[in-house]
């Protein structure tokens, strides 16, 4: 395979100089991105709250929030210490983290709110064929009741047709 020199070119630029503009980062993008995390973790924060009043099992999700946490006080440690890059790369990860939880947390508030509404037709429905035999029980039940009263009554007056 034969590579042309405009390729070649482009691919050593980017080996090159792109690392060395990426990693040149000040304290205000550290702090900007410090920043994003802080509120894409409040954000999964909400979500995990709201996943569990929808009855899911939030415990992996807390777990995964703690890391982020983690992750994001390592990133303002960084920044105290003057590590303007690694503080970005940390709250970079944070807010990728915090991201994977809010979307978890949907999921599983989705899931909760899916199976609760499962749940509700279910006992809709049972209790439409509970009170359908409740019925069929009730007339059948009466009408033997009836029918026994009327025996006893013919059997009583065919008794007391036969003292005489």
């Amino acid at each position: 395979m034969r590579f042309s020199s405009p390729f070649l070119l482009v691919l050593a630029f980017s080996c090159v100089v792109l690392p060395a503009a990426s990693s040149a980062v000040g304290y205000d993008d550290a702090w900007a991105a410090i920043f994003r995390a802080q509120s894409s973790i409040e954000t999964a924060y909400g979500g995990v709250v709201e996943a569990e009043r929808a009855g899911g099992d939030v415990s992996r999700l807390i777990a995964d929030l703690n890391g982020a946490l983690e992750t994001l006080s390592s990133a303002r440690r960084s920044l105290d210490e003057g590590d303007y890059g690694s503080a970005s790369n940390y709250a970079i990860e944070a807010e990728r983290r915090a991201l994977a939880v809010s979307d978890g947390a949907r999921l599983m508030r989705d899931e909760a709110s899916r199976v609760a509404s499962n749940v509700r037709v279910l006992i809709g429905i049972s209790l439409a064929v509970l009170l359908v035999a409740l019925g069929v029980f009730s007339h059948f039940g009466l009408r033997w009741l009836r029918n026994r009263r009327v025996r006893e009554t013919m059997r009583m007056g065919v008794e007391e047709g036969s003292a005489e």
